[in-house]
């Protein structure tokens, strides 16, 4: 690589390097808090212990509330370094690094490298997403996966990269599906939709929806699901996905407050400080927006319906 080209990443990794520091320090001192963070823990520990990889399990009983991707990746932290806390948030701690690397990217490649370094530094230095980063939880593995699919999704539908482009896309949705279920899939859906139903290009459908990308999809996420459901039958449908997905998005249950006003103070104090810049850059958008600008808008404001 030549040294020039070097240099161009310099800012970028530094960067990387700083938040990783500050995500890992004196991360295993602080214990397992609140109600999720044990839990989560404990059955990635019984995983670990048992060699079943398939269905997680709770004091020995069947745990269907969560998909297993968490679960993996703290198994393989505990093999590393044993059953710690540290373990047990690595993987959030890899995910809140995966996500500050793909905002730097695809800030970037829909404007400039500084845009670029300023989206990743807002985004390693936003409290929740810190404190996501460091959590024994499956919040982080999702934002990183989706953000990573809808920017290779945004990229190709904006012409700013090739075909390959949209089945990475797929393969990320099947990891965000199994790290926080149909979530997973649901939301780059919604987005991506939006944005061609906004445009009127129909012929992104087509781009979209790619055979290959699907295929892929199923062939990542498909399994687990489908083991799942000859282990656990009716009873893995019921909890998981009816109960821990379906009715928590549509109805008040499992501490969801229900109306949308519920999330704006949430992200203003969770972006905080940079709220007030945020607010800013959306009174700068114009009636006549660009796509790019229009993708990203949309990515900002659909995930809250």
């Amino acid at each position: 690589m030549p040294q020039n080209q070097a240099s161009d990443f310099r800012p970028a990794f530094l960067l990387l390097a700083l938040t990783a520091a500050l995500l890992l320090f004196r991360l295993g001192r602080v214990p397992l808090i609140g109600p999720d963070e044990p839990r989560y823990a404990r059955v990635a520990v019984e995983m670990h212990r048992s060699g079943s990889y398939v269905v997680p399990t709770l004091q020995g009983q069947p745990w269907l509330e969560k998909p297993p991707l968490y679960y993996w990746l703290a198994g393989a932290a505990f093999s590393l370094l044993g059953e710690t806390e540290t373990a047990a948030r690595i993987p959030s701690v890899l995910a809140a690094l995966l996500l500050e690397a793909s905002t730097v990217f695809f800030g970037a490649r829909l404007s400039d490298r500084e845009t670029g370094l300023h989206a990743g530094f807002v985004a390693a230095t936003a409290p929740l997403a810190f404190a996501y980063g460091r959590a024994a939880a499956m919040d982080m593995l999702l934002a990183a996966t989706v953000t990573c699919a809808v920017g290779l999704m945004a990229l190709r539908l904006l012409g700013l990269a090739g075909r390959l482009a949209v089945p990475a896309a797929w393969v990320l949705m099947a990891l965000a599906t199994l790290a926080k279920g149909p979530l997973g899939l649901l939301l780059p859906g919604l987005i991506v939709a939006g944005y061609v139903l906004a445009t009127r290009e129909w012929r992104h459908v087509r781009t979209v929806l790619s055979p290959a990308g699907i295929a892929l999809f199923l062939l990542v996420a498909g399994p687990w699901y489908l083991l799942m459901w000859r282990h656990e039958g009716r009873a893995f449908v019921d909890v998981f996905l009816l109960d821990h997905n379906l009715q928590r998005f549509t109805s008040t249950i499992h501490r969801h407050p229900g109306p949308i006003l519920y999330y704006v103070p949430v992200l203003l104090a969770g972006v905080f400080p940079w709220t007030g810049l945020a607010l800013a850059g959306l009174g700068t958008l114009k009636p006549k927006t660009s796509r790019g600008d229009l993708f990203l808008l949309l990515w900002l404001v659909l995930p809250f319906l």
